[in-house]
């Protein structure tokens, strides 16, 4: 998908599959148990695309609720020598992204933001929790559009 936000392409790479299979039951019996992954660049690579489709099967092969405010702890990034490796989840900032939604068997199934962040992003995270986290992307102006070159760091 390709919208167009300023004079360059912005690019809407979204999981097809993950879905089709519900994920495990969460902690409470609201929690959406279908998803798919969305995430947003200026050029999506096939390593970009290969690490979606991967998380995307993650939840479902290891059994557990992937779901907003969640991370992932993974070994490998989507460009080598990058430190964007591990994933934190939330619900797209798009509002026509965040509203889409559909049905299978009775589930409704939405996207999830997929956004790629460091070692130390994820550990401070995990000591300060996910709002601390929100604390910090705001104050950097994370872009919602990904590009390791010039992504910031959410800590010092």
């Amino acid at each position: 998908m390709e919208m167009q936000g300023d004079d360059r392409a912005i690019y809407a790479a979204v999981t097809n599959g993950m879905s089709d299979q519900r994920m495990a039951e969460g902690d409470t019996p609201d929690q959406p148990r279908r998803r798919e992954l969305i995430q947003y660049f200026r050029a999506c690579s096939e390593g970009h695309a290969k690490r979606l489709r991967d998380m995307a099967w993650l939840p479902l092969h290891d059994g557990f609720l992937l779901d907003s405010h969640h991370t992932v702890a993974w070994e490998w990034a989507a460009v080598e020598g990058s430190p964007w490796k591990n994933a934190f989840f939330l619900l797209p900032l798009a509002k026509p992204h965040r509203e889409f939604s559909f049905e299978i068997d009775g589930d409704q199934v939405s996207f999830l933001w997929h956004i790629p962040i460091s070692d130390q992003e994820r550990a401070f995270k995990q000591e300060h929790g996910a709002d601390a986290l929100l604390d910090r992307m705001g104050e950097v102006r994370l872009p919602w559009i990904f590009e390791e070159a010039n992504r910031p760091s959410l800590v010092d």
